[in-house]
């Protein structure tokens, strides 16, 4: 072989090293971009995993081992990260209604899916707390897990039954109550002002007010009136209304405006008052009085 083809033959042997390595590198380089990616991802979901405001569970979906839990949820419950890593969620008495056994476990590895509006829990000093518990079940490098979101309810739920003591308290006052939105349109009636109005609540929810005017009062009368309660003031002042039959009635009326945590005024409360018997009997005593005079 001449000199010439060894030459050509280590030029073609190069070149084909050359590539192969170019290949390598650039195969390596996405390699690197790949794995920088995925560590960048990792590093993204773990500083959620850990600065989320809902208690997160990672359960190993084969065992029903704790595989991981955040720092929110061992706040909640009261107990420590090594309390709970590597035990089994049946052995975790705080658990005890979600998966008191590995049979109410298997609920949990065959539902893709499952949701407790209101489940009741303690915590390990026994403080009972009401959760809202979803579960999860998707795959982490090809390993099955049970990821359990869990959301304290306690104080939203405080709130629901002292908001249902207070609609209750409220349907039984016998004073008339309305509460429109910042615009004025009624938004919910108590029975007293059906009973003052003849209006039922379907038929005044959506309504304006005006559907009570009497014709009694000029506009300059509704224009302050609402001049006063839009600037955030109170309102009090009585007003002849006409009810649902047409007759008329004198209410007497508290107006007071509704904000909210920011301070605008997102709602208006009115308290009405029928004072029609009242000003009739009070009337009649004046003219009695004047007869015997």
């Amino acid at each position: 072989m001449s000199n010439t083809n060894i030459e050509n033959q280590l030029r073609l042997t190069i070149s084909t090293l050359n590539s192969r390595i170019a290949l390598l590198e650039g195969i390596l380089l996405e390699q690197k971009e790949t794995l920088e990616a995925l560590q960048d991802s990792e590093k993204r979901y773990r500083r959620l995993f850990e600065s989320a405001k809902d208690g997160i569970l990672i359960l190993d979906a084969d065992t029903g081992m704790v595989v991981d839990v955040n720092p929110f949820l061992l706040e909640l419950l009261g107990y420590s990260y090594v309390e709970l890593r590597g035990q089994f969620i049946w052995d975790l008495g705080v658990f005890k209604d979600i998966a008191a056994s590995k049979d109410a476990f298997k609920a949990l590895q065959d539902n893709e899916y499952i949701r407790y509006e209101d489940l009741p829990l303690e915590t390990r000093n026994g403080q009972p707390i009401a959760v809202e518990f979803v579960s999860n079940v998707y795959l982490v490098d090809n390993c099955k897990v049970i990821q359990c979101n869990i959301r304290d309810i306690t104080d939203h739920k405080r709130a629901k039954a002292e908001r249902k003591q207070l609609m209750a308290a409220i349907e039984q006052v016998g004073e008339g109550i309305v509460m429109t939105d910042a615009q004025g349109i009624i938004q919910f009636v108590n029975p007293a002002f059906k009973q003052m109005t003849g209006y039922r609540g379907r038929e005044a929810v959506g309504q304006n007010p005006r559907i009570l005017k009497s014709g009694r009062h000029d506009e300059s009368f509704y224009r302050d009136l609402w001049s006063t309660i839009s600037s955030g003031d109170n309102w009090k002042g009585s007003m002849v209304n006409k009810r649902k039959d047409g007759k008329l009635y004198t209410e007497e009326s508290t107006i007071s405006p509704v904000r909210d945590a920011a301070g605008r005024i997102v709602n208006y409360v009115a308290v009405k008052r029928d004072i029609t018997e009242q000003l009739r009997l009070a009337n009649h005593v004046q003219q009695s009085q004047k007869m015997e005079a």
